[in-house]
Order: C-alpha cells, then sequence, then structure tokens
C-alpha cells in the first residue's frame, strides 16, 4: 500500500523498520484486570477522547513507496476496528477458583495471539481485545510504534487513581538522593575509579554482547528454544509477587533494589524449575543467560503523554522506540543454599552492568545494522543474540524466545507475565511456581537475617574519610575498567559463537515461532524487601535476580534434563536497560515533544546486559542467591555493557541496515538462553473509566528463546509474565511456583536471620 502522490509521510524509524521485518513482528501485550464489568461505551469514549489518538503513530497507516520505504501515513481512525470483543466463558466442571480461572483463560488467550495473530496493516497497528467474562482487556501494540517506558506512559495518562476520579496516576520521579555539599565534594581519585570501573566493566560486557552475536550461546537445558521457536505454539502462566515482599528482601541484602531482588528471584526460580525438569542434576553454576530490555531515554520513569506527543526530535523522551538490551547470566543452583545469595549474586551482577554502556552498545550496534545494511541485517544481528541465549525478560516488553518474561508492579504488586514454547516448556505455570516460591524462600531468609548486617549505606568519615588512599582509588578505577572490558568483550563473543550450554530449558532453532504457553509467578513487595534487608546494600534488582536464579536451579532440579547439570553451570539472560537520562516512568507529554536531542522522548531507547546465573543444587542458604546476584550486578553497575549493546546496534543499523542490526541481535539472543525485563508501576491503586484496575502484565511476541520473563510492579504486587517454548518448557506453571517458592524460602530465611 502506498501513499497518494505527493504525501510521503512521516519516515519509519530504524528501529520501527527492525520491529516490522517480517523475522521479527514484535507485538506488545497488555493485559488489563478490571474489578467491575467492563462499559464498553465509556471504554471507547476514554480512548477516543485520550491522547493516545493525538499521536500520529496511532492514527497512521504504515504505506511504502514505490522504493520499498515504510513512513507513517495519516488517516482517519474508525474505534470500532479496533475493538475486539471476545466471549471466554468459564468451564463449568473446572475446579479453579474465579481468580484462577481468569488467569488461566488470560493466559491461553494470549498465548495463542502471539504466534497466530499478526496485526492488521489496513488500519493502524494497535487493537484492543475485551473478554467480557474475566473483566480483562488486552491491548495489542506493534513494537514499532513504540517501547515499554512509551506505551506504559501512555497507558497511565488514560487512567486515574481509583480514589480521586481526576487525578492522574503519581508518576515514580527517580530522582538521585541530595547528599548535600559534603557528597558532592568527592574525592578525585574515587571519581577516577569509578571512571575506570566503567569502562572495564563496559569493554566486558560489550564483548560478551558482541560474542553473542556471532558464536557464544547457553549450554542447552530442558527450557531452551530450538529451530524457529518463535513460531511455536505458546502457553503463558503468571507469577505474582507483592511489592512489599519484594522489599522485605531488599532490605535484608545491604544495598540492593527491587530489580536486584527480582533478578534473585528469576535465577532462584530457573534453578527450581530446571532441578523439577530434568531427570540428571545440572552442573552446579551452569550459566542461563537472558535478555533484558533497557529504557535509553533520560528520564527513565514514565513520563507524561503530552510531552512525549509534542513533536521535538531532540528530545530523548519522545515517543517512539528507544531501548537497548543487556545480557543477564543466571546460573543453575541446587535448592540448598541461603535463599537471599541468589538475590546477592543479582545485585553483584547489575551492579556491574550499572557501570556500563551495554545496553547503549546493543542499540547502536542494531542502530548501524539498520541504517547501512537495512532492516534484515539488523534482524539478523538481533536473531543471533536472541538464539544465544536462552531467556527474554522485560519489565513491559520482551522479545522472541523460547522463554519470556514481563513484569509490571501496580499498586504494592507485580505480576511478572511468563510466556514459552509450549513444546519445549510444557508448565509455565509450574515455573511461576518456581519464581514464586523463590521470592518467598527470601523473603523468610530476609527475616532471618541479623539486622546489624544490613546497613543501606556508606557511614560518614568526615575530611579524614574523603581522604582515601590513592591505592584504593587506583584499584577502583582499574576495576571498572576490567570489567567493562570483561564484559563488552563477552558481549561481542556472545554476538559471534559463544552460548550457553544446552539445558532442559534451551530453545532451538526457530523457537521463536514455536507455540508458547504463558504463566505468572506472584510477588509480594515487603517479601522482596525483606529479603533485600537481610543482605547488606543489596537492591530489588538482586534480589529479583536471585530469586530468578534460584528459581531457574529449583526447575532444573526437579524437572527432566538428558543428563545431570554441572554445579555452577551458567545460564545466561539478556535483560533490557532503559538508556534515557531519567530512569523512571515519565510524564507523557515531555515524551510526546518532538526533541531529538532530548533521551527521554518517545520511542525504544534501550540497551542489553548479559545477567549470567548458575546452576546450583538445592541445599543452600537461600539468600546465597541473592548475594551472588548482588555481586554480579554491581559488577554490571560499572560497565557501559548496556550503552556499548546499544552502540553496536545502532551503528550496524546506521551502516548495514536493519538486516544486519537484525542478525546481530538475533545471534546473542540465540547464544543465550533466556530474557527479562522489569518495569516499576504505579504504587495505587488506578482505574480506568472509573473501574479500578486489578493487575497490569506484559509480554511480547516473536523473540527466539524458550524463555523469556516480564515483570510489573503494582500497588505492592509484581507479577512475572513467564512465556515459554511448550515443547521445551511444557510446565511454565510449575516454573512460575519456583520462582514463588524461592522467594518464599528467601524471606523465611531473612526473618530467621533478624
Amino acid at each position: 500500500m502506498a501513499p497518494p502522490e505527493g504525501d510521503s509521510g512521516e519516515p519509519v524509524t530504524p528501529a520501527g523498520r527492525l520491529f516490522l521485518l517480517p523475522e521479527m513482528n514484535t507485538i506488545i501485550h497488555c493485559a488489563i484486570g478490571l474489578k467491575n464489568k467492563i462499559d464498553m461505551d465509556s471504554t471507547r469514549s476514554a480512548i477516543k477522547s485520550s491522547l493516545m489518538l493525538k499521536h500520529p503513530r496511532f492514527c497512521s497507516l504504515l504505506v511504502r513507496d514505490k522504493n520499498g520505504r515504510e513512513h507513517w501515513k495519516k488517516t482517519d481512525i474508525d474505534i470500532d476496528q479496533h475493538f475486539i470483543i471476545v466471549n471466554k466463558r468459564k468451564d463449568p466442571r473446572s475446579s479453579c477458583t474465579d481468580a484462577d480461572d481468569v488467569d488461566r483463560v488470560v493466559n491461553e488467550y494470549i498465548a495463542d495471539l502471539s504466534v497466530s495473530t499478526p496485526l492488521d496493516i489496513s488500519k493502524p497497528l494497535w487493537e484492543v481485545h475485551v473478554l467480557l467474562e474475566q473483566n480483562c482487556a488486552i491491548l495489542r501494540i506493534h513494537h514499532a510504534l513504540g517501547d515499554g517506558i512509551s506505551l506504559m506512559s501512555l497507558f497511565l495518562a488514560i487512567c486515574r487513581t481509583a480514589g480521586d476520579p481526576e487525578k492522574i496516576p503519581t508518576l515514580v520521579t527517580g530522582r538521585r538522593p541530595d547528599c548535600g555539599k559534603e557528597g558532592k565534594q568527592q574525592d578525585w581519585r574515587g571519581v577516577i575509579l569509578r571512571v575506570l570501573k566503567m569502562v572495564w566493566f563496559s569493554l566486558a560486557f560489550c564483548l560478551e554482547f558482541v560474542l553473542r552475536i556471532l558464536w557464544v550461546c547457553d549450554k542447552k537445558t530442558v527450557i531452551s528454544g530450538g529451530d524457529g521457536v518463535e513460531l511455536w505454539p505458546r502457553k503463558l502462566a503468571t507469577a505474582k509477587f507483592l511489592i512489599e515482599d519484594m522489599k522485605t528482601v531488599k532490605r535484608s541484602v545491604a544495598n540492593a533494589t527491587i530489580n536486584d531482588v527480582l533478578f534473585g528471584v528469576i535465577s532462584s526460580g530457573l534453578s527450581r524449575y530446571l532441578d523439577h525438569r530434568s531427570p540428571k542434576a545440572l552442573q552446579e553454576g551452569q550459566q542461563i543467560t537472558g535478555m533484558a530490555m533497557v529504557n535509553l531515554r533520560e528520564k527513565q520513569t514514565l513520563q507524561d503523554l503530552s510531552e512525549m506527543l509534542k513533536n521535538n526530535s531532540g528530545s530523548q523522551s519522545r515517543w517512539g522506540n528507544r531501548f537497548g538490551f543487556i545480557l543477564l547470566p543466571t546460573f543453575y543452583h541446587k535448592h540448598n543454599v541461603d535463599p537471599l545469595e541468589h538475590v546477592r549474586r543479582a545485585k553483584k551482577m547489575i551492579d556491574r552492568k550499572k557501570q556500563t554502556s551495554e545496553a547503549h552498545f546493543a542499540y547502536h550496534i542494531g542502530h548501524l545494522a539498520m541504517s547501512l545494511l537495512g532492516p534484515k541485517a539488523a534482524y539478523v544481528l538481533n536473531y543471533r543474540v536472541l538464539c544465544n541465549t536462552t531467556f527474554t525478560f522485560s519489565n513491559v516488553v520482551g522479545p522472541q524466545e523460547s522463554l519470556t518474561m514481563h513484569m509490571v508492579s501496580y499498586a504494592g504488586r507485580a505480576d511478572m507475565q511468563i510466556m514459552v514454547a509450549k513444546d519445549i516448556i510444557p508448565d509455565p505455570e509450574f515455573l511461576a511456581k518456581c519464581f514464586e516460591d523463590a521470592l518467598v524462600e527470601m523473603k523468610e531468609a530476609a527475616a532471618a537475617a541479623i539486622p546489624t548486617l544490613v546497613t543501606g549505606r556508606r557511614p560518614y568519615y568526615g575530611k579524614e574519610g574523603n581522604q582515601q588512599d590513592w591505592r584504593g582509588v587506583i584499584l577502583r578505577v582499574l576495576k571498572m575498567v576490567w570489567f567493562s572490558l570483561a564484559f563488552c568483550l563477552e558481549f561481542v563473543l556472545r554476538i559471534l559463537w559463544v552460548g550457553d550450554k544446552k539445558t532442559v530449558i534451551s530453545g532451538g532453532d526457530g523457537v521463536e515461532l514455536w507455540p508458547r504457553k504463558l504463566a505468572t509467578a506472584k510477588f509480594l513487595i515487603e517479601d522482596m524487601k525483606t529479603v533485600k534487608r537481610a543482605v547488606a546494600n543489596a537492591t530489588i534488582n538482586d534480589v529479583v535476580f536471585g530469586v530468578i536464579s534460584s528459581g531457574l536451579s529449583r526447575y532444573l532440579d526437579q524437572k527432566r534434563s538428558p543428563k545431570a547439570l554441572q554445579e555452577g553451570q551458567q545460564i545466561t539472560g539478556m535483560a533490557m536497560v532503559n538508556l534515557r537520562e531519567k530512569q523512571t516512568l515519565q510524564d507523557i507529554s515531555e515524551m510526546l515533544k518532538n526533541n531529538s536531542g532530548s533521551q527521554s522522548r518517545w520511542g525504544n531507547r534501550f540497551g542489553f546486559i548479559l545477567l549470567p546465573t548458575f546452576y546450583h543444587k538445592h541445599n543452600v542458604d537461600p539468600l546465597e542467591h541473592v548475594r551472588r546476584a548482588k555481586k554480579m550486578i554491581d559488577r554490571k553497575k560499572q560497565t557501559v555493557e548496556a550503552h556499548f549493546a546499544y552502540r553496536i546496534a545502532h551503528l550496524a543499523m546506521s551502516l548495514l541496515g536493519p538486516k544486519a542490526a537484525y542478525i546481530l541481535n538475533y545471534r546473542i539472543l540465540c547464544n543465550t538462553t533466556f530474557m527479562f525485563s522489569n518495569v516499576v508501576g504505579p504504587q495505587e491503586v488506578i482505574a480506568i473509566t472509573g473501574n479500578p484496575i486489578t493487575f497490569v502484565r506484559v509480554n511480547t511476541s516473536s523473540i527466539p528463546h524458550s524463555l523469556t520473563m516480564h515483570m510489573v510492579s503494582y500497588a505492592g504486587r509484581a507479577d512475572m509474565q513467564i512465556l515459554v517454548a511448550r515443547d521445551i518448557i511444557p510446565d511454565p506453571e510449575f516454573l512460575a511456583k519456583c520462582f514463588e517458592d524461592a522467594l518464599v524460602e528467601m524471606k523465611e530465611a531473612a526473618a530467621a536471620a533478624e
């Protein structure tokens, strides 16, 4: 379809061209649960009068000129064409509760959409599916229209708080604490150390990203994808968490964040699931690598929609796709360690990733390939990375793998949608349970932790404390340089040929095409905070990654495996990193300003980091998963790995075109095992058209991993969607249970240590 002569329309961005490739064709699914029956008239009216339809992407057709170049052409909107009404009645023979039945029906419906129903290009690339009996709406938006931060900001602009129908939901500002003059007058040697650490970690992680594109990949496990896994049938499950549980775990690990807790939960949950699925034990510490999406905007938070929609090409917060990828390695560990150790490991790794430009590197590699070689080359790059990893994780969105996890937080909860290739992971519900159990375990471990170990901040020593030994400064600088070099090198090797060893959760060729299953792991944020407090300086992210590490070890221990895993076998994940200057959700009106110089503008602005998890038998301190996660994340924070990954993709897109960028991305995905993403949602209960929202869950399609996890927190909970290739991971529900049990175990360990 071409525009009328003389009307070329707005050009599609390089990232949009990549997502529009037939091999990619990535669609974001956002499931919104409502407390009361859905009033279709008021819902249509709310959408029609919202800022959403004022954005040109949502009222434009995708057209191609005579040279095959894509453009957006303005058109009139028939709102009824974008609403699909679905009547899915409850099975009278079902023994499930109403809530469980809603989860099952919604997850099955989304899993089918993931591989069977592309968006119609004869209308703007979005639609709303309304499941009347389940009081649920599913918003489907093509990734070419924007990334997770853009879309979540858009969603919140339509909503109002449950207590005040006129009040817009509060956005997390992500403001850095004011350290005062004393904090600002830092020793120059400390600055040099941080710079060197950033350089080192950036080089290390970016190299790993490149190696993932080339040949490095995860060892095969029962959750690894296969050829064309992105086309396989899907299953969907939901892991549900309480934000307060995550906070409990977070307080148990010094300086931990919610993200640390989340990735600890994933690490622990994957270990639990692999324990359950594997007939023989995996090698202790085996790496299972995920891909995590990172928002690259200046403002990292959700933004005011009106600002995002302003036509400011210089803004990095404008509407669109502005994200990179990072590799998130998890490691299989037996279910016999301190649950909080998963969080500690996650925190250590994530801290290192935070210091790198890995996500920017991944973004710019794709952008360069898109610019120079076209979308096909960018797709191949992207596909390579996905094929060389095992799962995908995002806070809002996650690409094409046999295991995909998307988490959204809302009103104290965080629901993680787990989309799987059902022939690989037939039991996503169990996988979700693994994640939930991982958080519970971490929370218990955090509650048991000794309080004096949880300082959370460094004491002030005065001028004498600032006058550090120059040798210590040099050491920190060298560490930053070393880790940056190491992680960037690993990133490069992952692009080239390095990959995870195969496990039962590893994907196969074309796993992004395999049927999917979806499960949800549910966590309480307070449990994560309990675990966080039990591990010195841990963050929620450390706890989350510890849960993932522990959960994967649990799953591998209890599920089938062609042969025993080696203790410590690495399972590498890819984590998405927001590269915007402001990391939180942002005012949508600011994002919509067309300011090309802003890092917070609408669009796709994220990078990737590699997040290694390691298989460990389930006989260690649960908090050990958090400690390991913290150690790894701390190193990642010192690098520029995410920026490196973003820049590599951007460079490939610019010089070689989208096909080359796709190849880079695909290579690194194929050389890792899973993808993970996490986004912070509203902290209070919100409503749309006066109807309170009960949950917010997100996942994406077309990612070459057999395991993808996306977590969103909301109103004290965190739900992680676990999307799997059902032929590889047939039981994502059990995997979700592994994650949930991992957090429970960590929480108990933390409580016992207090």
